[in-house]
């Protein structure tokens, strides 16, 4: 079932369908909200679609800085557990 959730984002309302519970889309929607508010306040940028960008591209920025950080995490588990299946196959012998 979609839910519709109102939210606001740099002062523009938006009407949301989502499968997501109203409240995470509206922590969502808070979370853009104060990124581009940041960025607005912090930049000389005029344009509110230059605003908008230059925040978008800090959320990607977070984003691919975070998945690299599990990724490497996911590659270091990995690591490990053919170790210890190595350990646990070097003990049976």
């Amino acid at each position: 079932m979609k839910n519709i959730t109102e939210v606001e984002i740099f002062g523009s309302k938006y009407t949301i369908k989502s499968d997501t519970a109203p409240s995470y889309t509206i922590e969502l929607a808070n979370f853009v909200d104060k990124k581009i508010r940041e960025i607005a306040k912090n930049s000389s940028a005029v344009s509110s679609h230059k605003i908008i960008v230059l925040a978008s591209m800090n959320i990607a920025n977070e984003l691919f800085q975070l998945k690299g950080e599990f990724g490497d995490k996911d590659i270091q588990f990995d690591e490990k557990i053919e170790e210890l299946i190595q350990i646990i196959k070097d003990s049976q012998k």
